[in-house]
């Protein structure tokens, strides 16, 4: 099933893309474009010769030099395409990540102690990690290319960590490739080749969610200390994070607890932290939307042409279904970035479905193991959606990695749970059809 699968997901893929190209008139076909392509084409054909044998042997460190190595290959092209358009560093400028990078240079010349002092002194709390981790880095090598080594070292040691975690409610076959799919994704890989803070934040949550399974398996107190450390540390980077984790933590003490008078209370702890969690945000809708100006910010993300009522819809389909990837840019926009996350979104978008059939299984199964991952995967996708931030890919990039595990979870299951072949050719066919569409009106509600 999985290799033929991918198989259409390849071809199908690179019609689509080579479509949308040719629908932008020209507007975005340069380099970007032939980069979008092969690297959708060669994260397919990297993770086909792992769909023939659902038998065979993986490992920990197989799944770690295949990530690393193609990893840095295809971010030495993505830094080439970045050098060859403005002759910087950074990825077309973007201003978070020259800002990190120059407070990581002023750290060189400056003590640890004295520096962490500095920056508490001078920024927001929930700009400290960030900033912590930049100076740290920047004080041991001095170089925009040693923290991108470093972030795709950190993507490597993150998608071993997805694999271990898969492998407690799937066979290794399914939990190898959705760790090697999201871990090799082009938009990921761009994270990495930046100063900005996604690759190490990233790292953080899945840390929280993988020790968690850990310590609840086999009660590490490590583990637990490793839980402690990243939720922690997830405070300085957004602190509305904590309460959607203890939420997932207590949902699962609650499930197991279930019968006893105490799950009563571990219930009612997951009530007030969510009404916390929801004052919390909306706090920060009228911060982002500038006093609640909820239309000029769907504007501004959706489409100028539609209503913001009509964007309203679009994000929650998004943050629901998505994200998804704009293949040629809006009118006035600089094409550049935009299509580096397209290969990687474009293979995320023919995953949508199998998604949601794997949160069905989880729940008709009773995967008590996968409970944190999974309350903390709707909950995030739930606030992106309320906040008005599935748009934006840094904003829901959190939990996008467990979506990748949901979705092999759903395959599995489709597979494996007397699913008739007719079934599955209609249910395929009819979900090419709907992925291809989607990916279609998506881009030409984003440039019209």
């Amino acid at each position: 099933m999985l290799y033929r699968l991918h198989n259409n997901i390849l071809i199908v893929g690179l019609i689509t893309i080579c479509l949308l190209a040719a629908m932008s008139s020209g507007k975005a076909f340069s380099l970007i474009t032939p980069f979008t392509l092969v690297a959708y084409a060669t994260q397919l054909l990297l993770i086909l010769p792992f769909t023939r044998n659902e038998n065979a042997s993986y490992s920990d460190k197989l799944l770690f030099v295949t990530v690393f190595v193609y990893g840095l290959l295809l971010g030495l092209l993505t830094i080439f395409l970045s050098h060859y358009y403005n002759g910087e560093k950074f990825l077309f400028e973007d201003p978070d990540a020259v800002f990190y990078y120059q407070e990581g240079i002023k750290s060189a010349d400056i003590g640890l102690v004295e520096n962490a002092e500095r920056i508490i002194r001078m920024y927001d709390f929930d700009d400290w990690g960030a900033l912590l981790v930049s100076c740290i880095l920047m004080y041991i090598i001095p170089s925009a290319y040693f923290m991108n080594v470093f972030y795709v070292f950190i993507g490597a040691v993150s998608a071993v960590m997805l694999y271990r975690l898969g492998k407690q409610f799937m066979p290794e076959t399914y939990a190898y490739l959705a760790s090697l799919a999201y871990s090799t994704s082009s938009y990921i890989i761009l994270f990495h080749c930046t100063f900005l803070k996604e690759s190490f934040f990233v790292f953080l949550v899945i840390c929280a969610i993988y020790y968690f399974n850990v310590s609840i398996k086999g009660g590490n107190h490590l583990a637990l200390f490793m839980v402690f450390l990243s939720v922690f540390s997830i405070f300085f980077y957004r602190p509305p994070l904590v309460a959607f984790f203890m939420m997932a933590y207590i949902a699962y003490y609650a499930v197991t607890q279930r019968g006893n008078a105490i799950s009563v209370f571990l219930y009612m702890a997951i009530a007030v932290v969510f009404v916390a969690s929801i004052a919390f945000m909306q706090s920060q809708v009228d911060s982002y939307t500038e006093g609640g100006n909820t239309d000029e910010l769907l504007l501004e993300n959706g489409s100028s042409n539609y209503s913001g009522g009509f964007n309203f819809f679009v994000g929650w389909f998004v943050a629901l279904l998505g994200p998804f990837p704009t293949l040629f840019p809006m009118e006035g926009t600089d094409p550049k970035l935009i299509n580096f996350f397209g290969a990687g979104l474009t293979y995320k978008a023919f995953l949508a479905f199998p998604m949601w059939a794997g949160l069905y299984w989880a729940v008709k199964r009773f995967e008590v193991v996968m409970i944190p991952m999974v309350v903390f995967t709707m909950v995030e996708i739930l606030a992106a959606a309320y906040v008005l931030a599935s748009f934006e890919l840094r904003k829901v990039l959190l939990h996008v990695p467990f979506m990748y595990i949901l979705s092999y979870y759903g395959l599995y299951q489709i597979e494996n749970n007397n699913v008739s072949k007719t079934l599955k050719h209609y249910l395929t066919i009819s979900y090419f059809a709907f992925a291809i569409g989607v990916l279609v009106l998506w881009n030409l509600i984003r440039v019209r």
